[in-house]
Parts: C-alpha cells; structure tokens; sequence
C-alpha cells in the first residue's frame, strides 16, 4: 500500500524520526495511540449507559470494599 501523505504531516513525520525512532513506529505508535482513545472512549461510553439504566452502585461502598480487598487504609479525609 502506498500513501501520499500531505507535507505538513510528512514534515511531523520526519522530525519525530529525527529523533531516533523509524518512520513505521512513529506511525504504529500513533495509530497505538487511536486503539488507545478508541478503547477509552467506549469504556466511557459503556459507563454512561450503564448509569443511565440505573445499573450502579454506591460509590463509597465500592471504594469501602476496594479499599478492604486490596489492603488500602480507609480514606482519612
């Protein structure tokens, strides 16, 4: 596959290859970077509808027994 990047871009390209790090990881890296928002967003997503229908519980009761299964003093403020 080729790709006829635009100057602005093959510009960044070659300044972050400057650096040290080939061409092709700088692309993975930021395509790495998009799976990694891609990811986040979903998870949010999924909180968001999961609120919305009313499937939640209490915070202070979740971070109580996080807190106790993982060894955690409880919160002093």
């Amino acid at each position: 596959m080729e790709i006829d990047l635009p100057e602005d871009l093959t510009q960044r390209l070659k300044q972050r290859a400057a650096s040290g790090m080939s061409e092709i990881d700088v692309i993975r890296q930021g395509l790495d970077a998009l799976d990694w928002q891609d990811g986040e967003r979903l998870a949010i997503q999924e909180g968001i509808e999961a609120m919305a229908a009313g499937q939640v519980g209490d915070f202070h009761e979740f971070d109580r027994q996080f807190r106790q299964q993982h060894g955690i003093a409880p919160d002093a403020s």
